[in-house]
């Protein structure tokens, strides 16, 4: 006689009376003689955890001893540690080709509910799995199987693989049910449990699993969910700080294109031109405490409010969306995008008038910009004590060869070899001279400059760097001191910026 293997995956945390009854079902269904319960390992159950903002990720130990007691009961049934020994987070086809070796010429079976079908076009090596396995997957009300596998190129290819099962009387239980009825000492989390399981679980104590701050688990998100993680993790950040934001005081913005500068006593200082391996907020409050009175100057997106600091996109950080990440600069800009925006939709200060797109001699000077969270580098944690900062903000040029189209005009001024024609140098010097006039109009002595779009928006750092020396040689004097806030990182940006001017 033939024998058949059935193949339970999951993360069992913990194990339901469900997930024992999608074994011994799917065995029942093919004469199966053997089920296998195969735990995935805990780095991958930690990130999966951490993606949904889990916060109980039981260790290998407790969810193996978990399965063993239920295959106590059972001889069929067996725990197999493989994905769990060797730290495997997702190659199922290693796991099924070891178990090919531990049983050959068997008949070996993949079981599942519907919800997983949509994850299997996305496997690696799919073609390999499905030359060694048959799939059994139980129907769901909420889920038209035939139509998922009919509606995907790759599993349609594989229809023949398919074995489609009856709906489980007990779909409904989850784990994810018990940890919630776990965490809020709802007993009857013991339901859903086989007995021997039950009485493992209940050992626990939810105090043991306390719910993370947010910046703990922003923490967690870059180190192990990946780029979906990063990404929800920033969306998280975000829907956060609308709520903190709504007790702040927001002063108003200031619009302004082609300042002049007023007709006032400029005094003349010998200043200092220095770069700084530090964040802005640190070098603001450094100056604050030293007497200046600084004013930070930075670029930012001409046509996006904030740029992509409400989608939670981390891989085009700018400054302008990091320091929207820690302060309510968002509220100073929101109120003049497009209204069609999620970002301003949301803002929780009314829109006043669109200013977007915005000109390249466009300057927005905001007032008092309260900064209550610390960068990335400290992954957003709040500070115990917030600070008040003033923000001059001017539109980029982008070299971007990717964007919308309103970017992608700017490409104009890029040359063959990637640096600023002489028309986007003048671009570029008008909008820092333009940042000057205004600080200088607002009566600050000191400026904290960003490297003006060399990282965010692919400018050459040659260009800039000639740029601001003809700035600073016209302007220099009238402040009492300068400081580029340019933090060193593996690409080795700014090296030239440093040889410049004095580094620290």
């Amino acid at each position: 006689m033939e024998q058949k293997i059935v193949l339970l995956f999951g993360s069992f945390n913990p194990v339901t009376k469900s997930h024992v009854d999608t074994l011994v079902k799917s065995m029942e269904q093919v004469g199966g003689t053997k089920g296998i319960f195969i735990p995935t390992s805990y780095t991958h159950i930690y990130s999966k955890m951490i993606k949904n903002k889990g916060r109980i990720a039981l260790s290998n130990e407790i969810r193996v001893k978990m399965l063993q007691s239920v295959c106590d009961n059972d001889p069929r049934l067996s725990v197999c540690t493989y994905e769990i020994d060797n730290d495997i987070t997702s190659n199922t086809k290693q796991t099924i080709e070891y178990i090919i070796k531990q049983y050959p010429n068997t008949s070996i079976y993949y079981t599942c509910g519907a919800d997983k079908l949509k994850s299997f076009s996305k496997w690696k090596n799919i073609d390999d799995i499905f030359k060694n396995v048959e799939v059994l997957v139980f129907n769901r009300s909420d889920i038209i199987v035939n139509k998922v596998i009919n509606d995907n190129e790759i599993l349609l290819k594989y229809k023949h693989k398919f074995h489609i099962l009856d709906k489980l009387n007990d779909s409904d239980i989850s784990s994810t049910k018990v940890r919630k009825l776990f965490l809020s000492n709802d007993q009857s989390y013991k339901q859903l449990l086989p007995q021997s399981v039950s009485k493992i679980f209940e050992t626990l104590n939810p105090l043991d699993y306390p719910e993370l701050e947010l910046s703990e688990w922003i923490k967690l998100m870059f180190k192990y969910g990946g780029m979906h993680g990063k990404e929800q993790s920033l969306k998280e950040l975000y829907n956060n700080n609308k709520l903190i934001i709504k007790d702040k005081e927001i002063k108003q913005t200031n619009f302004n294109s082609n300042p002049k500068l007023n007709d006032v006593n400029i005094k003349t200082y010998n200043p200092q031109v220095s770069c700084v391996n530090s964040d802005l907020v640190t070098e603001y409050k450094k100056d604050k405490e030293l007497g200046y009175n600084p004013v930070i100057i930075t670029v930012c997106n001409k046509e996006r409010a904030c740029g992509k600091y409400d989608m939670g996109d981390f891989k085009t950080i700018t400054d302008e969306e990091e320091l929207c990440r820690i302060s309510t600069l968002s509220s100073y800009l929101y109120p003049y995008g497009k209204q069609t925006l999620k970002g301003v939709k949301e803002c929780v200060t009314l829109f006043k008038e669109e200013k977007y797109p915005l000109n390249n001699n466009d300057v927005i000077y905001c007032n008092d910009v309260i900064f209550f969270r610390n960068t990335k580098n400290k992954w957003y944690n709040l500070f115990k004590q917030t600070t008040k900062c003033d923000i001059i903000l001017t539109p980029s040029i982008s070299l971007r060869e990717k964007g919308t189209p309103l970017l992608l005009k700017d490409l104009k001024y890029k040359q063959t070899d990637g640096s600023l024609n002489n028309e986007g140098k003048q671009i570029l010097k008008t909008s820092i001279i333009n940042t000057f006039i205004t600080a200088l109009n607002n009566n600050h002595d000191s400026l904290i400059l960003t490297d003006f779009g060399i990282r965010s928006y692919y400018l050459n750092e040659e260009d800039v760097l000639e740029v601001f020396i003809d700035v600073l040689n016209e302007y220099k004097n009238k402040f009492k001191k300068i400081v580029f806030v340019l933090p060193y990182n593996k690409k080795n940006y700014y090296k030239k910026f440093y040889e410049e001017f004095i580094g620290e």
